[in-house]
């Protein structure tokens, strides 16, 4: 086998540690292929085979993204250029890495000298169908549960530790699909206020405890505070739409691109109680390599133009060389035009990428994005809060809602590098999402919502900040608004992965569809753990006021 069992124990060493899978079924017919005692031509031949399928079998293996995703994507990476290239390459194998990889070359290299390093190679991968049997076993040989026993909920499903992750799995998505907080009819002169929604790239706990920054001035003074928002998603795309169908409870990662209906999208809402919907970013993509705009449009519903960039200076390069506009600048543009306009009401989507990975400062080009981002992330921050300021100072009462997309992901954790959001781990899609209310003067008792929460929380908040206006002289205390707000269980979707809360643990389901524990890249998931499984009735969380 000669140095094909480096290859095969090096891929174990990786699977024990966790930081890579490892099909025993593929790898053992590898192996056995190349043991095939070949002569000559043949044994060219055997090795012109034998190498790219284990390049294939590497990444089959390793937490990359499915192969039909990079197929797809190709257009997309055509346009990275060669310092994001340069970056991303570093990330992935570093001198460290280098260094430690020959010194565990040279080890083999000394040991195979006396041991047939085959055997041990051969023996390890016989091995593996071993190692997840004793995890395993508590979900495919638990006894039947006694389900007389045990209470319903009103989806007719129990909650029972019994149940296996797909079934779980799915008793979410039936219990989800049924959750619905349409805005009711009302006076529409009974919401005389703006809705802000900030949605930011690349930004989690996770994130601002890598950086110290948890405890910026924009995050202590949120009126609302959601502690563990789960944004679900770990790209823009998904997010976007997740935010725009807020009013309708969490859909599958396919159900996103299917036909929305009517009562589950936010903004077709607020359209019909007066609010007039404003699209602005702070990003181009004058080369047509990304659909976010039109996506948002067709399967979310937020029916308005694209703002133009107007004056506002360029501060950074994305990594396919397009340009980033000042937030600042931007954000005091559309005060300016509010200025202008006092008696409409509006719903403004702001979206910005000033945080996402592979960008440059105009200042300093030659800087990585990683090295970047705490300077990036500290000016973001700055900029947002200095807005809030703004509307403050104006009077003209404003809903703001500070919502990430996701986490940048810069911590990395063994099965992902740094930058990498393919398992939509907690580090990455609890973000720290914030109400504010502006412009009237009034003093608010801060709020806190540590239970798990996602959108369906968040439209229906909103729902009850229209039908009840947070700034008239009688309102309630914001303690009534969130009373009762309905939780939802942590269950992040990518493509081809899922991160799911069930019990005292989560759990991984890979494009293969096994289940496996997730020890890594908790960040403040943890901390959710200690917390009862939140139920999985449609109606659970759901006050009188917020049902039809």
């Amino acid at each position: 086998m000669g140095w094909w069992s480096f290859y095969f124990l090096l891929k174990l060493a990786a699977y024990a540690a966790g930081s890579m899978a490892f099909d025993w079924r593929l790898n053992l017919a590898l192996a056995l292929f190349v043991l095939l005692p070949l002569r000559g031509a043949r044994r060219w031949v055997q090795q012109i085979l034998a190498i790219p399928a284990g390049v294939a079998l590497l990444y089959h293996d390793a937490h990359l993204p499915p192969f039909s995703r990079f197929i797809a994507e190709l257009d997309t990476l055509a346009h990275f250029d060669l310092i994001y290239l340069q970056e991303l390459a570093a990330r992935v194998i570093g001198w460290e890495d280098v260094a430690l990889l020959a010194g565990i070359a040279l080890i083999y290299w000394l040991l195979s000298a006396k041991l047939r390093m085959a055997s041990f190679a051969l023996l390890g991968i016989l091995l593996v169908p071993l190692v997840p049997l004793v995890g395993a076993w508590s979900w495919s040989a638990a006894p039947t549960p006694d389900r007389t026993a045990m209470p319903a909920n009103r989806d007719g499903t129990t909650e029972t530790a019994a149940r296996s992750p797909e079934a779980e799995l799915e008793a979410f998505y039936r219990a989800s699909t049924q959750r619905r907080a349409p805005f009711n009819a009302m006076d529409l002169d009974g919401a005389p206020f703006d809705i802000v929604f900030l949605h930011v790239c690349s930004l989690a706990w996770d994130d601002l405890d890598l950086y110290g920054m948890a405890s910026h001035p924009l995050l202590q003074r949120r009126d609302i505070g959601f502690e563990a928002f789960n944004t679900v998603a770990t790209y823009s795309g998904p997010a976007a739409l997740r935010l725009a169908r807020a009013t309708c409870g969490q859909q599958s990662h396919d159900g996103l691109y299917s036909a929305p209906e009517e009562e589950c999208l936010l903004f077709h809402q607020l359209q019909r109680h007066g609010y007039q919907p404003q699209l602005i970013t702070n990003w181009s993509d004058s080369a047509g390599v990304h659909d976010f705009i039109p996506k948002l449009r067709s399967l979310g519903g937020l029916d308005a133009p694209q703002r133009a960039f107007g004056d506002a200076p360029i501060t950074m390069r994305t990594y396919d060389g397009e340009s980033l506009y000042s937030d600042d600048a931007l954000l005091d543009q559309w005060r300016a035009d509010r200025r202008a306009a006092p008696d409409q009401r509006v719903a403004l989507y702001y979206n910005t990428n000033s945080l996402h990975d592979g960008n440059r400062l105009i200042d300093r080009p030659r800087v990585s994005s990683t090295d970047t981002y705490p300077d990036r992330l500290r000016k973001l921050l700055d900029d947002l809060n200095g807005f809030i300021d703004a509307l403050e100072a104006s009077g003209r009462t404003t809903v703001v809602v500070l919502i990430p997309e996701h986490g940048a992901a810069l911590r990395g954790d063994a099965l992902q590098i740094s930058g990498m959001r393919e398992i939509p781990t907690p580090a990455i899609t609890l973000a720290p999402v914030g109400i504010y209310l502006t412009g009237g003067g009034q003093a608010h008792t801060p709020v806190r919502i540590d239970s798990p929460t996602s959108y369906f929380a968040l439209g229906t908040l909103l729902k009850r900040f229209v039908a009840d206006n947070p700034f008239s002289a009688d309102a309630p205390a914001l303690a009534r608004y969130v009373d009762d707000l309905p939780a939802t269980r942590l269950v992040s979707v990518n493509e081809g992965a899922i991160v799911m809360r069930k019990d005292d643990q989560f759990l991984r389901r890979d494009i293969s569809g096994s289940w496996t524990p997730l020890r890594t890249g908790l960040g403040r998931g943890a901390a959710l753990l200690d917390q009862p499984p939140v139920p999985l009735s449609p109606t659970a969380g759901i006050s009188d006021r917020d049902r039809d």
